[in-house]
């Protein structure tokens, strides 16, 4: 057994640290040069109904900002005003209260659980609306997961079967569903339609 080199607290120890413990030597210069990096400010401004679009190579710090205004990361500075007042979203449930949600970039791994099955997945966000003193109303569950599969003409043999069952582009339909059974005020979008087919594309942004 090799003798124990050095113990450390992760939540305290440095980068730096480390890494002149692992090389015996401190490095004193890295390629490529590492830059302190800063998201500029960004304002924006939305009106119901509009649709805004944020462009740019991958990377560029599309995905930090909806990932603050979901809720998903802390915003460090700044402010969001949803009719006109301020709001804190610490996490994703406060977002969603405040109806705005987020379609993430990882359908499998961000926006489903694959081995729940397609019912359960598009009911996880709204259960509110379908329980009543702890009971599930079977009637209220029936016709929201009808529609749900209507309005995006979601293909699906048993809606019992696991979620992870489905293509690709029904799993993206499953995930823009049961965000929009919420009835957001805010919808965010990051790369939705990233490998699903055109026909699955018209549907979606219909």
């Amino acid at each position: 057994m090799a003798p124990e080199a050095c113990t450390y607290d992760l939540d305290k120890v440095e980068n730096d640290e480390l890494i002149t413990t692992m090389l015996g030597r401190k490095v004193t210069g890295y390629y490529p040069e590492k830059v302190n990096t800063k998201q500029n400010r960004v304002a924006l401004e939305l009106s119901y109904g509009e649709v805004v679009g944020i462009g740019g190579l991958a990377g560029q710090g599309q995905n930090s900002l909806l990932l603050a205004l979901s809720g998903c990361v802390k915003a460090q500075k700044g402010e969001i005003l949803l009719d006109g007042k301020p709001v804190k979203l610490g996490n994703p449930k406060q977002a969603m209260d405040h109806g705005i949600v987020l379609v993430p970039e990882e359908r499998a791994t961000e926006g489903l659980v694959l081995e729940l099955s397609i019912a359960d997945n598009l009911l996880l966000p709204c259960l509110s609306k379908i329980t009543r003193a702890g009971f599930i109303d079977r009637q209220k569950e029936k016709k929201l997961l009808d529609h749900a599969v209507e309005s995006l003409s979601i293909k699906v043999g048993d809606i019992q079967n696991p979620v992870k069952s489905l293509s690709g582009g029904n799993q993206q339909k499953v995930v823009l569903a049961k965000l929009m059974m919420l009835e957001p005020k805010v919808l965010l979008l990051y790369d939705f339609t990233r490998g699903v087919d055109v026909g699955t594309k018209n549907v979606m942004f219909e």
